[in-house]
């Protein structure tokens, strides 16, 4: 037969592994997960345009530092399709257009 002492210790022992369950997410997130102080990273990283081409299935253009990059993105994967040196002063768009298959996306997602 079940005691009111069993029934007490059940409930101490449970808040104890709860406690100690607790004290592990906070240490884990304060000194494991520590991201910098400033919230920002050092990549100069920006967004150009996105267009959808199907479904769950995007083309993205990507600048990062002096570099331009035209990215496949589905739900499994992200692929390189293309990369170009952007000048600093210029827009991605600007200077020489061929018919190559980044000046023909360029165009199509209208990158400015």
């Amino acid at each position: 037969m079940i005691s009111a002492w069993d029934i007490i210790r059940l409930v101490f022992y449970l808040g104890l592994l709860l406690g100690m369950t607790y004290g592990v997410l906070f240490l884990m997130k304060r000194f494991v997960y520590r991201t910098s102080s400033s919230g920002k990273s050092n990549l100069n990283m920006k967004l150009l345009s996105t267009q959808m081409i199907m479904p769950k299935k995007f083309i993205s253009a990507v600048k990062i530092d002096k570099h331009v990059y035209i990215l496949g993105i589905t739900d499994n994967s992200i692929t390189l399709l293309d990369k170009s040196d952007a000048p600093a002063e210029e827009t991605p768009v600007a200077g020489v257009m061929d018919d190559s298959v980044l000046a023909r996306l360029r165009k199509s997602i209208k990158i400015s």
